[in-house]
This record gives structure tokens, C-alpha cells and sequence, in this order.
């Protein structure tokens, strides 16, 4: 584990950053000693400071510095999502890591301040500048949502409603609270930039400074809102509450109507090259620091459906005849402890330098509108739950670069094989089977069929799959080694603890977000508002 930097210079940051904006209407040049600097006024004039600030927003949907790739996506999203494992112990000689589903506090803090800092430091400064109306605001909320959806799904409830970007001591909205307030924020965005949209305008300064991921497309800045609305949606139909149960059916008809839409091409693919190393921060930590492997979740899948995504996404190979020497095998969760010496010849990623990082895929749009169906949702517009989850699959292997030939059809045979790298106890286990590749009778596999696809597809971004094992049981995992004695497996990782941070300096507004939670305790194995299974 590489010495992470120190948040606390993003947080000075983001605080001088508005001060800084706040004072454009003021004496900022009381402030600017530098005479050779461009003052707010120039900045502005040419959209510079607007599109610096977009642009730092966007990496709380992606973090792009090698640290926080690590810390964030990868120990936590990639890690629980079974898409790759330690190598060996994060922190060597020490019982507390992610991997063994027994973090430390500090590691806790770390996601929700540096997602907070890089939400804070642009969304507020942004509302500012524009009067909290026009396109760029709409595109600032749309990322604000985003984000706040992905802390949600890792800590509860979140303090949303009542933050104005300089308070520290700042109320929690519950979950369904939180949820109503990201809902409609999110759908002010999506009107407001509907008419552009469809004319197919963009932001031409964001293009060429400030939007790494859609490049001031507003079409697809749309299509992207709407899929991040179809994920609440499917959240919200897994919850007890029939009043959000029904506000969930509206939105997946909402966004089924939109003229514009939910993502659902290859071209509308949410991604981004804009990183720290100039290379992709996956590629990166992978062979500089030689400290992550395959997950051995995602290998044994893959290889025991034949599937041609085994050789995209791994060094491992596929040929249609399951010629294996031997069976690949990647690293359980869990399980690397010491050096990791042992694990050195295990699967390895296989993610170039010039790859992109993966935001969101289409192919998820297809899969949550195919398990909406499944929830009662009518999605016949778009098609059938087996349509929609077979069109999730193709646009998977299209946006691969694989030749699906056959892989839905019943000439498809899974292999089912032992889990046994001999290193880990061995494990007889036939999960491909609960989720066969071909369309089953059996709504109970539906629903497994359609989560594990969604999984493969979803690759290498975790966040949501540990969000699916969560609230659905799905996928089926093999069984992890766990260095926690209240958790067993993934799903019983529910959440991570509010972080330190909080407690020092919000303490009465975090205790009763504690309280807000299922039996309002601040707990590893405490359940979100939406984890019913």
C-alpha cells in the first residue's frame, strides 16, 4: 500500500476555492497577491475556472489518482463486486484491511472525505457562479447525484438537503429522504437540458476542458441521469416502503418516456482517460505495484461458461472446447496474507495502458430494465425481461470486443468445476448452474441470470454488484476468507462505519443519522434502507 495524500489539502482547497468565488462580488483582489494571476473576473469571462471545477467534480464518479483508485475503487468496489483481489495483506501484519471484511476507521473516512471533498469543491462553487440555473448546473447536479448515490450505497443516510458548502456541522436526510431529494434535483437537470439535448447541442468549453467523460454532450449527460435514475429505481423497489415502491414504478416509466432516454447504445458508454499517471490507474497498480489479481469470483465464472470475456478482461484464454491447463484460478477474497508470494502466478487483469476507466456501460441500462420487468414494472417499450436482459449481454460483448457465437444458446454447456488453487480449501461448488446463460423458466433463476450478467458486464467497476449481493443475494459468491467473526461472505459486508471525522466535529447530527439506520447501529453488518433479501 502506497502512502495516500492528504485529504485534508483538498478540503483547504475547496474552502479557499469558494471563498475565492464568493469574493468575485467583493474585494477578491484584497486576497490576490499574485499580480500576475488571472483575477475571477478573467477566469470566468473565459469559462476556465467553471470548467476546472466540472472537471474535479467528475472524479468522484471515478477517481483518477493512483492513491485513491486504490483506496476507493479497488479495495472497496472492485474488491466486494468480485471483480479483483489482494495480492497479499494491504497492510502487512495486520488483521484489519477490506479485503478480510475488517477495515480499520481510517479506512472508512477515507471514501466518504474524499468524495465529499471533490463533490463540495466544484457543485457549491458552481451553484455560485451560475445562480443555481442554466446547463452547467444542471450537469454539476447530475454529477452530485451520482456520487451521492454511490456514499448512499456504502455508508446510509447522508447529509444532502441542508448543505450549502460551508458547513461543517450539516443535519443527515434518511434514505427515503435522501432518495426524494436526489430524485427531483435530478429531474430539474434532466428538463433543464432536455431541449438541448434533442437539438443535440453541446457545451463547447466543457468539451474542450471540463468534461473528460461526455465532453459537453448533453444527450448523453441525459441518458446518463436517466440511468442513474433507473438504478434508484431498482433500490427503491427492494425496499418495504409501498410508497417508494410505487415512486419507483413512476420513475421507470418516466424514463422509459424521456425523448432522450436511459443509456443503451455502445457509443453512450460512460468512461474516462483523464488520469493522474497519464495511464490507466487499474494497468498501474496492477503491474507497478504488482498488488492486485483477478478476483477468483469473476475467473471461475467466466471460465466456467466458456465465456470469450475471460480474455478480454484476464490473462487467462477461451476456446470454445473449455481447453484449460489447468482450470485458471484467481485470488479468493480474503485470502492473500504475508507477502502474497503464493499468489504470484495467479490470474492476472488484463488492462492496457491506454484503456479507459469505466463509469457506467449501457449494458447495465438493459439489465435494470430487465429486473424492473421481473419487479412488475411495465417495460414493454423497451421489451421483455428475457429481451432485455439478452440485449444487455450483446451489448456487453459488443462494447469487448467479443465474438458471442453461441453463448446464449442451449448449445452452451457450463462447466462446472471445483474451486481449488491449492493454495485456499478447495471448494465444490456449481454457482454458474443457479445462473444459466440461456433465458430459464424459473423466475428465481431470472433474477440470478440477469444480476450475474450485469456483474460480467459491469467490469471492472464493483460498486454496484457489491450493492446487488446486498439487496438480492446476487450474484452467488464462493465463500471468502474472513478475518471479521460477524461477517461470512459479501453480503453480510453491508455497509462501512460513519467516518471518524464526523463523530469529532458533527457528532449530534451523525448519532442520529445512527439512529435513522436498522436498528440504529453504526455496524459493518447494520443493513441499508433497500438491503432486504
Amino acid at each position: 500500500m502506497k502512502k495516500m495524500h492528504n485529504i485534508i489539502v483538498k478540503f483547504i482547497t475547496a474552502v479557499v476555492s469558494f471563498a475565492a468565488v464568493s469574493g468575485c462580488t467583493g474585494s477578491f483582489e484584497e486576497y490576490n497577491t499574485n499580480p500576475y494571476a488571472p483575477t475571477i473576473e478573467e477566469m470566468n469571462r473565459d469559462n476556465t475556472m467553471v470548467s476546472s471545477l466540472m472537471d474535479g467534480m467528475i472524479t468522484s464518479l471515478c477517481q483518477t489518482q493512483e492513491n485513491d483508485v486504490q483506496e476507493i475503487e479497488i479495495m472497496i468496489g472492485s474488491e466486494y463486486g468480485g471483480m479483483t483481489a489482494a495480492r497479499k495483506q494491504w497492510r502487512e501484519g495486520a488483521d484489519h484491511d477490506f479485503s478480510g471484511f475488517n477495515p480499520r476507521d481510517v479506512d472508512c473516512d477515507y471514501t466518504y472525505n474524499e468524495i465529499m471533498a471533490e463533490i463540495g469543491a466544484g457543485y457549491f462553487q458552481l451553484r455560485e457562479i451560475t445562480g443555481g440555473e442554466g446547463d452547467v448546473f444542471a450537469l454539476a447536479t447530475i454529477i452530485r447525484v451520482a456520487s451521492m448515490l454511490r456514499l448512499s450505497d456504502i455508508y446510509g443516510p447522508m447529509p444532502y438537503s441542508q448543505q450549502d458548502g460551508n458547513k461543517t456541522v450539516v443535519p443527515y436526510d434518511s434514505e427515503k429522504d435522501l432518495y426524494n431529494y436526489m430524485r427531483t434535483d435530478l429531474d430539474g437537470a434532466i428538463e433543464a437540458l432536455q431541449s438541448m439535448a434533442v437539438s443535440g447541442k453541446a457545451n463547447a468549453v466543457l468539451a474542450a476542458a471540463g468534461d473528460p467523460v461526455f465532453h459537453g454532450n448533453y444527450g448523453k449527460w441525459v441518458k446518463f441521469a436517466n440511468t442513474i435514475k433507473l438504478r434508484m429505481a431498482i433500490r427503491m423497489l427492494c425496499t418495504t416502503d409501498s410508497e417508494a415502491q410505487a415512486a419507483a414504478r413512476t420513475m421507470v416509466q418516466e424514463v422509459l418516456e424521456d425523448p432522450v432516454g436511459p443509456m443503451l447504445e455502445v457509443d453512450d458508454h460512460a468512461v474516462t482517460t483523464a488520469f493522474d499517471k497519464s495511464r490507466n490507474l487499474y494497468n498501474y497498480i496492477a503491474n507497478e505495484w504488482n498488488e492486485i489479481r483477478a478476483n477468483a469470483n469473476i475467473v471461475y465464472y467466466l471460465a466456467s461458461y466458456g465465456d470469450p470475456r475471460l480474455s478480454i478482461y484476464t490473462n487467462s484464454y477461451y476456446t470454445p472446447s473449455f481447453s484449460f491447463y489447468p482450470f485458471p484460478s484467481g485470488v479468493l477474497q480474503g485470502a492473500p496474507t504475508g507477502n502474497g508470494e503464493e499468489y504470484e502466478n495467479m490470474t492476472k487483469l488484463k488492462i492496457g495502458e491506454n484503456d479507459p476507466q469505466w463509469i457506467m456501460s449501457p449494458a447495465e441500462t438493459w439489465f435494470l430494465l430487465a429486473e424492473a420487468g421481473l419487479k412488475g414494472c411495465d417495460i414493454s417499450a423497451k421489451g421483455t425481461p428475457q429481451s432485455c436482459y439478452e440485449q444487455g449481454i450483446r451489448v456487453s460483448m459488443q462494447e469487448r470486443g467479443a465474438n458471442i457465437g453461441s453463448y446464449m444458446s442451449e448449445t452452451n454447456t457450463i462447466k462446472n468445476q471445483s474451486f481449488n488453487d491449492g493454495i485456499n480449501d478447495p471448494q465444490n461448488l456449481q454457482l454458474p448452474e443457479n445462473a444459466p446463460i440461456q433465458w430459464s423458466d424459473d423466475p428465481e433463476k431470472q433474477l440470478s441470470q440477469i444480476l450475474t450478467q450485469k456483474w460480467l458486464a459491469n467490469f471492472p467497476n464493483g460498486f454496484e454488484t457489491w450493492a446487488d449481493v446486498r439487496r438480492t443475494g446476487y450474484p452467488l459468491f464462493l465463500t471468502p476468507v474472513s478475518r471479521n467473526s460477524d461477517v461470512h461472505e459479501v453480503k453480510e459486508m453491508c455497509r462501512l462505519k460513519f467516518p471518524t471525522v464526523e463523530y469529532n466535529t458533527n457528532r449530534e447530527n451523525v448519532n442520529a443519522a445512527v439512529s435513522m439506520l436498522n436498528g440504529g447501529t453504526d455496524a459493518y453488518t447494520t443493513r441499508l434502507w433497500w438491503d432486504n433479501d
